[in-house]
């Protein structure tokens, strides 16, 4: 799930709503997400999935990349049986799995932790930088304007050499 993320910039909640019903061909269909809220219980916290996205913009349709679809199937391999695409032992996944696991990669791999949040932040980054369209990136990412994106998820991480090679082609006179 959180390669998957990384790959289709999915957030958490989208994340573990996802069916297999939800992927044609080379696209998935985001339509319902993960909401968490306190039960009546004390400390009890209810995981509903709800037929509604997180944003105005509503469903939104996510071009899968090559290597995101060899993630699909490696997951589907691991997860044969049910209608949620992330299940363990045949349970859905809930939101907070996803940044327990990533913590954990991080620490194995002796990197600083991040969140998945950050692995959003990443993909809305990489289309930037790499010229995707404006109003590709807004559907990739569910947000009705661009201004969402670049606020909020763009990090310009390109170095003084690329910079400058920037400046120079466009002050060319």
């Amino acid at each position: 799930g959180v390669i998957l993320a990384l790959q289709t910039g999915l957030r958490t909640a989208e994340l573990a709503a996802l069916k297999y019903s939800d992927i044609q061909d080379n696209v998935l269909h985001v339509q319902r997400q993960e909401i968490k809220y306190k039960g009546e219980t004390k400390g009890e916290v209810i995981h509903e999935i709800v037929d509604y996205c997180k944003t105005d913009m509503g469903d939104r349709y996510i071009y899968l990349t090559d290597s995101a679809i060899a993630t699909i199937k490696k997951i589907k391999l691991m997860n044969p049986f049910g209608e949620y695409l992330m299940t363990e032992n045949g349970k859905r996944v809930k939101t907070n799995t996803f940044n327990d696991r990533l913590r954990l990669a991080c620490k194995s791999l002796g990197i600083p932790v991040r969140t998945m949040h950050k692995l959003r932040k990443t993909y809305g980054t990489t289309l930037i930088d790499n010229g995707v369209d404006e109003s590709l990136i807004m559907q990739q990412m569910g947000h009705k304007d661009i201004s969402t994106t670049r606020k909020y998820y763009y990090f310009a991480n390109k170095d003084n050499e690329s910079n400058m090679r920037q400046i120079k082609n466009a002050i060319n006179y």
